[in-house]
């Protein structure tokens, strides 16, 4: 086993390698490289992962430029669209009129449909919009133009506070909420800067006998570039705010703040971590895509969410969350992966696994009384030790699952599906219910005596392999399986 405890390895390259069971705790491994490397059960209890401090330097100044170019960009657009198409004060109302209608509309679709959807809409709205606005302008007193103005700009306004918030977001996941709100800061200079460049190239000749109308076509670009950029810089303050507030709506958006701020950062892209230990490591900027991270632990394990983990289970912030916290009492994890999950001494009283993937999951010693495994798959998993007191396990598939030492007093096990790959020794069980709602409780009166429960399941499993041998229907394996209790109680 070799050992690197407390080494500092950052922009080490250690890609391919056969560093199983390898000591790294506490080390700094930083910018490493260990992409394709067999670490079964490596040490990286404390290791501190992520970036290396120039990578980040590098980083966080791509994205400040993002944030600038943005900011210039979107605010330069829209006061030539201001210039162009409103360019009278008298039309001002308009163009603000209908900017505030589109933008009322990409809130409420992104609030209902998410991101993505939402900036989808715009466009549509935009079309829809504008001739709509068109039609009633003419037959009133208003300015059809500018109404179409004030839809694009929305559009413009919109699109580039996207792109700023997705600048913000990644300097926060790389630094810090100060340089987070620096590079917002730095957009709104790039947008003073393309409103005094607008200016600059508007305005006219005064000898010019057109000068006093061209001057309040700039005049009207700079209102709408200010008034703008406002509205940019608060919408993007939001948006970045959502995201860091894990909202799933912005999935979009943390994606692209994950990927980008994982760049340069210790990757484990396609390794093989089985039962490798995270407990209590600095994880943010950890590229783990593609890894096969079977029953490894990530117990207390820092910044997870901020770590590049597609492909893997942790991409979901529900599994994601009670791996990192060990904690999940009364709470739903309806029909979600946990396959190959570590959940040793995890606390789930009360907890929802209706029809979750636990396969090869290991829950050795966690606490699962009166938890609800319905129609959950269990094959393969681990339940050494485990508390399992009056748990749900109707319907469960339950294959080469081990319960050994678990407590099962007052489970049910109705329809549970196991065969003789599934290891119940030393059960710990008074009593089980052989229907849902504790109904049919079996033995009726008194508790199991030491071994009787371990034994009648040995003779249910040879029982079993006789009718799968010989090809009965589930529903005859139900009936037989009931049947043998019934027979065995008298």
């Amino acid at each position: 086993m070799k050992d690197f405890h407390q080494q500092k390895l950052r922009g080490e390259s250690f890609k391919g390698k056969n560093l199983s069971w390898a000591n790294f705790s506490n080390a700094d491994i930083r910018g490493a490289n260990f992409s394709g490397a067999t670490l079964i059960g490596a040490d990286f209890r404390g290791a501190k992962a992520g970036l290396q401090g120039r990578t980040k330097v590098i980083l966080v100044i791509l994205l400040f430029l993002l944030s600038a170019v943005s900011g210039f960009i979107s605010t330069l657009t829209i006061f030539w669209i201001a210039w162009q198409l409103t360019y009278e004060k008298s039309r001002l109302f308009t163009s603000i009129a209908f900017f505030l209608i589109v933008l009322v509309v990409f809130l409420i679709a992104n609030t209902s449909k998410g991101l993505l959807s939402a900036i989808g809409i715009l466009p549509i709205s935009v079309a829809v919009i504008t001739p709509v606005a068109g039609v009633v302008m003419k037959a009133g007193s208003g300015h059809p133009t500018a109404a179409g103005a004030g839809a694009g700009m929305a559009a413009v306004a919109v699109v580039g506070a996207v792109f700023v918030a997705m600048a913000a977001t990644g300097t926060r996941v790389i630094a810090t909420t100060r340089v987070a709100f620096v590079t917002v800061t730095i957009a709104m200079i790039g947008a003073a800067i393309a409103t005094i460049a607008g200016r600059a190239a508007g305005t006219p000749d005064p000898l010019s006998p057109i000068a006093s109308r061209e001057l309040e076509k700039v005049e009207v670009g700079v209102i709408m570039a200010v008034f703008v950029a406002i509205a940019l810089t608060l919408l993007s303050i939001y948006i970045a705010m959502s995201v860091l507030a894990n909202n799933k709506k912005y999935a979009f958006v943390q994606g692209f703040a994950t990927a980008f701020a994982a760049i340069g950062g210790t990757s484990f892209r396609n390794a093989d971590l089985t039962e490798a230990d995270f407990t209590r490591a600095e994880l943010k900027s950890t590229n783990f895509q593609g890894a096969n991270i079977t029953r490894a632990r990530w117990f207390k394990a820092c910044e997870l969410e901020w770590a590049k983990v597609d492909g893997t289970i942790l991409s979901n912030s529900a599994v994601r969350k009670l791996l990192v916290s060990g904690k999940g009492n009364y709470e739903s994890f309806e029909e979600l992966n946990f396959q190959g999950a570590n959940l040793a001494e995890a606390e789930l009283v009360n907890a929802n696994f209706t029809k979750a993937n636990l396969s090869y999951a290991t829950l050795a010693g966690a606490t699962l009384i009166n938890t609800n495994l319905t129609q959950s798959d269990l094959s393969h998993a681990t339940f050494v030790k485990a508390n399992l007191q009056s748990a749900n396990l109707s319907k469960t598939l339950a294959l080469g699952t081990v319960f050994c030492e678990a407590k099962l007093t007052a489970a049910c096990i109705e329809s549970w599906t196991i065969d003789d790959t599934t290891l119940l020794e030393e059960i710990f069980c008074d009593y089980v219910y052989l229907k849902e709602n504790q109904k049919e409780r079996y033995p009726s009166s008194g508790k199991f005596a030491p071994g009787d429960f371990e034994k009648l399941f040995q003779e249910v499993i040879n029982t079993l392999d006789l009718i799968f041998h010989n090809g009965i229907h589930k529903e005859a394996f139900i009936y037989s399986w009931q049947k043998l209790y019934i027979e065995d109680e008298g």
